[in-house]
């Protein structure tokens, strides 16, 4: 996948998906790192510190209820390191970065679709990187977002939101927004 939006006379801008993936977690990891000891908060007690069912992966399965994967997390956090908040605070942060790629990556898919090609935005394959990592940072280190990465059971939230823009982001790939896979992202 080509993400990046071009090269200049001194080798490959640090601009498109190259960007993304070093700026957004740096950065991401800056705001975010300090949490990562903090202790379990208001429903953690519940649903992981009092939950026997996550304390073996083997009672996870067969699947079951509506949060089977926040569930799964949760069993693989124990099982490496109990309650040891660290692992479940690492685990939210990595799932927040994947989200905000997948920010990113909608973004870049939205400058592809027909109406954004119809458009009189001028020089639009231009701005499309630098303005999918402007949305995408702005995703990652907006204060609102600091309840679903410290907060550990807001995980559930987490993992809703990147099975949605997943959705989203597959259906622009595969023909939904008027091409095809491949003629998406390059």
């Amino acid at each position: 996948m080509d993400l990046s939006v071009g090269k200049d006379s001194g080798g490959p801008k640090l601009t498109g998906w190259l960007a993304a993936v070093i700026i957004i977690p740096a950065l991401t990891f800056i705001v975010y790192s300090d949490t990562f000891s903090y202790p379990f908060l208001f429903d953690d007690d519940l649903y992981i510190v009092r939950n026997p069912g996550i304390r073996s992966l083997g009672n996870i399965w067969p699947p079951a209820g509506t949060r089977f994967f926040g569930y799964l997390t949760f069993a693989i956090n124990y099982s490496m390191g109990g309650l040891n908040t660290f692992w479940y605070h690492l685990t939210n942060y990595l799932i927040h970065v994947l989200n905000s790629l997948l920010v990113y990556i909608l973004a870049r898919l939205l400058f592809k679709t027909p109406a954004m090609q119809r458009s009189s935005i001028p020089s639009k394959g231009d701005i499309s990187a630098p303005f999918a990592l402007f949305v995408s940072t702005l995703f990652a280190l907006h204060p609102v977002q600091t309840e679903g990465v410290t907060y550990i059971t807001q995980r559930f939230a987490s993992l809703a939101f990147l099975f949605y823009v997943t959705s989203a982001v597959l259906f622009l790939s595969w023909g939904g927004g008027g091409g095809g896979l491949g003629s998406r992202l390059s």
